[in-house]
Protein backbone atom coordinates (compact mmCIF):
# COMPACT_ATOMS: atom_id res chain seq x y z
CA UNK A 1 0.00 0.00 0.00
CA UNK A 2 2.77 2.36 0.92
CA UNK A 3 4.59 2.02 -2.34
CA UNK A 4 1.56 2.40 -4.81
CA UNK A 5 1.28 5.94 -2.67
CA UNK A 6 4.75 6.79 -3.24
CA UNK A 7 4.36 5.79 -6.83
CA UNK A 8 1.21 7.74 -7.19
CA UNK A 9 2.39 11.00 -5.31
CA UNK A 10 5.50 10.61 -7.37
CA UNK A 11 3.42 10.53 -10.64
CA UNK A 12 1.85 13.61 -9.47
CA UNK A 13 4.96 15.77 -8.77
CA UNK A 14 6.23 14.85 -12.10
CA UNK A 15 3.14 16.06 -13.86
CA UNK A 16 3.03 19.14 -11.65
CA UNK A 17 6.64 19.96 -12.68
CA UNK A 18 6.24 19.53 -15.96
CA UNK A 19 3.18 21.95 -16.26
CA UNK A 20 5.04 24.46 -14.51
CA UNK A 21 8.47 24.21 -15.95
CA UNK A 22 9.59 25.63 -19.13
CA UNK A 23 10.53 22.84 -20.32
CA UNK A 24 8.60 21.86 -23.42
CA UNK A 25 5.99 19.53 -23.21
CA UNK A 26 6.08 16.80 -25.48
CA UNK A 27 3.29 16.33 -27.58
CA UNK A 28 1.60 12.72 -27.05
CA UNK A 29 0.82 14.46 -23.21
CA UNK A 30 -2.19 16.57 -24.04
CA UNK A 31 -3.88 16.31 -27.64
CA UNK A 32 -6.77 18.44 -28.78
CA UNK A 33 -9.25 15.35 -30.44
CA UNK A 34 -12.32 17.64 -31.11
CA UNK A 35 -12.26 17.38 -34.93
CA UNK A 36 -11.98 13.57 -34.63
CA UNK A 37 -14.51 13.48 -32.46
CA UNK A 38 -17.29 15.65 -33.40
CA UNK A 39 -16.96 15.20 -37.08
CA UNK A 40 -19.61 13.47 -38.18
CA UNK A 41 -20.10 11.52 -41.25
CA UNK A 42 -21.63 12.72 -44.43
CA UNK A 43 -25.61 12.92 -45.02
CA UNK A 44 -26.85 11.24 -48.12
CA UNK A 45 -28.78 13.51 -50.52
CA UNK A 46 -32.34 11.62 -51.03
CA UNK A 47 -32.16 12.46 -54.47
CA UNK A 48 -28.67 10.86 -54.72
CA UNK A 49 -30.37 8.14 -52.74
CA UNK A 50 -33.72 8.05 -55.13
CA UNK A 51 -31.84 7.30 -57.98
CA UNK A 52 -29.29 4.67 -56.18
CA UNK A 53 -32.58 2.53 -54.94
CA UNK A 54 -34.31 2.59 -58.48
CA UNK A 55 -31.71 1.07 -60.48
CA UNK A 56 -31.32 -2.38 -60.04
CA UNK A 57 -32.53 -5.14 -57.27
CA UNK A 58 -29.00 -5.31 -55.53
CA UNK A 59 -29.06 -1.86 -54.70
CA UNK A 60 -32.91 -1.91 -53.40
CA UNK A 61 -32.37 -4.62 -51.23
CA UNK A 62 -29.40 -3.23 -49.77
CA UNK A 63 -31.23 -0.40 -48.63
CA UNK A 64 -34.78 -1.79 -46.90
CA UNK A 65 -34.98 -2.42 -43.85
CA UNK A 66 -36.05 -6.19 -43.18
CA UNK A 67 -38.30 -6.97 -41.72
CA UNK A 68 -40.48 -4.75 -44.05
CA UNK A 69 -43.33 -3.24 -42.48
CA UNK A 70 -46.52 -3.48 -45.03
CA UNK A 71 -49.63 -1.98 -44.64
CA UNK A 72 -52.34 -3.23 -46.59
CA UNK A 73 -55.91 -0.91 -47.21
CA UNK A 74 -57.79 -2.58 -50.20
CA UNK A 75 -60.89 -0.79 -50.31
CA UNK A 76 -63.85 -1.59 -46.61
CA UNK A 77 -63.80 -4.68 -45.74
CA UNK A 78 -61.31 -6.19 -47.57
CA UNK A 79 -59.69 -9.45 -45.80
CA UNK A 80 -56.28 -8.45 -47.45
CA UNK A 81 -56.49 -5.47 -45.45
CA UNK A 82 -53.74 -4.94 -41.87
CA UNK A 83 -50.70 -4.59 -41.82
CA UNK A 84 -47.79 -7.74 -42.22
CA UNK A 85 -44.19 -7.70 -42.77
CA UNK A 86 -42.19 -9.01 -45.63
CA UNK A 87 -38.92 -10.48 -45.60
CA UNK A 88 -35.86 -9.70 -47.36
CA UNK A 89 -36.67 -13.64 -49.72
CA UNK A 90 -40.22 -12.10 -50.56
CA UNK A 91 -39.25 -9.16 -52.05
CA UNK A 92 -39.35 -7.84 -55.91
CA UNK A 93 -37.80 -5.47 -58.21
CA UNK A 94 -39.70 -2.53 -57.75
CA UNK A 95 -38.93 -1.27 -61.22
CA UNK A 96 -40.14 2.64 -62.03
CA UNK A 97 -39.55 2.50 -65.51
CA UNK A 98 -41.75 -0.52 -66.18
CA UNK A 99 -44.84 0.54 -66.05
CA UNK A 100 -44.64 4.34 -65.98
CA UNK A 101 -44.93 4.83 -61.93
CA UNK A 102 -44.33 8.62 -60.79
CA UNK A 103 -43.20 9.44 -57.44
CA UNK A 104 -44.37 12.65 -55.46
CA UNK A 105 -43.25 13.26 -52.14
CA UNK A 106 -46.16 14.15 -49.80
CA UNK A 107 -43.92 14.89 -46.61
CA UNK A 108 -40.23 15.08 -45.96
CA UNK A 109 -38.63 16.24 -43.15
CA UNK A 110 -34.51 16.29 -42.18
CA UNK A 111 -35.05 12.52 -41.65
CA UNK A 112 -38.00 11.15 -43.17
CA UNK A 113 -39.74 10.56 -46.53
CA UNK A 114 -42.77 9.79 -47.50
CA UNK A 115 -43.60 9.20 -51.29
CA UNK A 116 -46.33 8.22 -53.40
CA UNK A 117 -45.51 5.58 -56.26
CA UNK A 118 -48.39 5.59 -58.89
CA UNK A 119 -49.34 4.37 -61.97
CA UNK A 120 -51.83 6.95 -63.45
CA UNK A 121 -55.63 6.11 -63.92
CA UNK A 122 -55.02 2.70 -62.91
CA UNK A 123 -55.76 2.92 -59.34
CA UNK A 124 -52.63 1.16 -58.20
CA UNK A 125 -50.85 3.18 -55.72
CA UNK A 126 -48.15 3.09 -52.51
CA UNK A 127 -47.00 5.02 -50.22
CA UNK A 128 -43.44 4.52 -49.33
CA UNK A 129 -41.58 5.51 -46.24
CA UNK A 130 -38.07 6.09 -46.21
CA UNK A 131 -36.04 6.99 -43.06
CA UNK A 132 -32.21 8.78 -42.83
CA UNK A 133 -30.47 6.54 -40.53
CA UNK A 134 -26.72 6.63 -39.89
CA UNK A 135 -25.97 9.22 -42.83
CA UNK A 136 -28.20 6.47 -45.76
CA UNK A 137 -31.87 6.42 -46.56
CA UNK A 138 -33.82 2.86 -46.16
CA UNK A 139 -36.98 1.74 -47.25
CA UNK A 140 -38.90 1.48 -44.13
CA UNK A 141 -42.54 0.86 -44.13
CA UNK A 142 -44.67 0.30 -47.54
CA UNK A 143 -48.48 1.65 -47.38
CA UNK A 144 -50.25 -0.23 -50.27
CA UNK A 145 -53.66 1.83 -50.70
CA UNK A 146 -54.24 0.55 -54.22
CA UNK A 147 -58.21 -0.53 -55.34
Amino acid sequence: MNSILIVFAFTFHMKYDLSTSNISKPAYIIQDTTSITTKTDSVEAFKTFYTFFFSNFNNQISRVKFPLKYITSIGTGNPKNGTSVMSKSKWTFFDLKKANWSGKILSKSKFERLVNFQVEETGVYFNCKFKLIQGKWYLVEVFDGST
